[in-house]
């Protein structure tokens, strides 16, 4: 998967969509990425906004509208992951311990 992830963001992909029963995994796979290439990277959600994994720092923007017209001020070697609804950035699932 990592291989095909790469080569994804080396060709120039605006978008990718990801389905997998492994969350967990393909999250920590496209972090990985994201080292590797020393691209940063922010995750998204409706109920955190856009997120800079590095420093937790939000950026606001949880109405989707608003998270399109935020990404234009990220740096250019950016990526956007949108995880599982029901997960925070720190890869658990809500309500849960």
């Amino acid at each position: 998967m990592r291989d095909k992830i790469v080569n994804y963001i080396r060709a120039g992909y605006s978008g990718l969509f990801i389905i997998s029963h492994e969350e967990t995994r393909v999250e920590a796979e496209i972090k990985s990425v994201a080292e590797g290439l020393k691209y940063n990277l922010y995750a998204w959600s409706v109920t955190t906004g856009l997120v800079d994994t590095k420093d937790g720092q939000s950026k606001g923007a949880q109405d989707p509208m608003e998270a399109i017209q935020a990404i234009n001020g990220l740096p250019e070697n950016s990526i956007i992951a949108r995880g599982h609804p029901k997960r925070d950035h720190s890869g658990h699932r809500k309500g849960t311990t």
